[in-house]
């Protein structure tokens, strides 16, 4: 969450980064999305203004939305008007994306669709079937049995995952995980994993839990 009247915190944690990556070999940088602050979150503004900012990270990125990133309900009336703005403001041909950023290492990212046609709540963060497929695809067509590795890239968790959720935000809201009130397509992201072991990890955002706790980093869903 990009604030424009408070960014020091995050020009820190950049020049941290662009001081660490200097040098590297394949520096590549990925945004897991929620990009706005304080009601200008998916908005134009917040979309360029986020823009200006991982570009001074001096590195490729690629980016994938986040919940609040399809908010603008003042300026867009459809989910599909305020897509295309990001897609647009960040050049980007589709909502999901795939990188090799190694000899056989794809970084592969999935993104959010909905926010305003949500049966249930805005915030629950949901890939539709297009981009499931999509992924599992990629997944079927870079086997680890090639030597193929895959790191993955979205807003919110997979049901599954093992990472700790809030009982009375996220669980009761039914957005912790991803298609977390879609019965039939919920537990396919940890079922591709279990099936492709080419996944080697899988990291997201969205409970602003920080990593100081033991369940911020799980191992096979445990």
């Amino acid at each position: 969450h990009l604030d424009e009247g408070d960014m020091d915190l995050h020009h820190k944690g950049r020049d941290h980064m662009v001081a660490r990556m200097a040098g590297a070999a394949n520096p590549h940088l990925v945004s897991l999305g929620d990009l706005g602050a304080n009601g200008e979150a998916g908005t134009s503004r917040s979309f360029a203004f986020s823009h200006e900012y991982l570009s001074s990270f001096q590195a490729p990125f690629d980016i994938v939305t986040g919940n609040h990133d399809l908010e603008g309900m003042k300026e867009f009336e459809t989910d599909e008007a305020n897509l295309d703005a990001f897609l647009e403001a960040f050049g980007k041909q589709a909502p999901q994306f795939c990188t090799e950023i190694a000899h056989k290492t794809l970084c592969v990212g999935l993104s959010t669709v909905r926010f305003r046609s949500a049966r249930w709540s805005s915030h629950e963060v949901f890939v539709d079937d297009a981009q499931v497929d999509w992924f599992d695809a990629v997944l079927q067509s870079h086997p680890a049995s090639d030597g193929w590795n895959v790191i993955v890239f979205t807003h919110a968790p997979i049901m599954g995952c093992g990472l700790r959720a809030l009982q009375d935000v996220h669980i009761r809201n039914a957005c912790a995980w991803i298609n977390h009130s879609e019965e039939e397509s919920r537990g396919r992201f940890i079922d591709m994993c279990h099936r492709h072991p080419c996944v080697r990890a899988w990291f997201s955002g969205h409970f602003h839990l920080s990593q100081d706790y033991k369940e911020a980093i799980t191992t096979g869903g445990s």
